[in-house]
């Protein structure tokens, strides 16, 4: 999870603000995502489950028309 913050703040200025949620906390998800941490879900879909890619993310942005 820590390398997946990271590499997200470093595109920061290209994404909304990063929330953390911890899954622990809520047995819901903990249930639908305990084994595939750190999820990323951007506009509302899970983009990335187990790891974050930095090459998909960036195609990610870079088809994203500023907001």
């Amino acid at each position: 999870c820590d390398e997946a913050v990271e590499l997200l703040q470093g595109y920061s200025a290209c994404l909304p603000p990063i929330q953390e949620i911890d899954i622990d906390a809520d047995p819901g998800l903990r249930k639908q995502f305990d084994t595939e941490v750190p999820v990323v879900e951007c506009d509302g879909k899970v983009r990335f489950k187990g790891r974050v890619s930095e090459l998909l993310l960036r195609r990610l942005i870079e088809g994203t028309p500023p907001a």
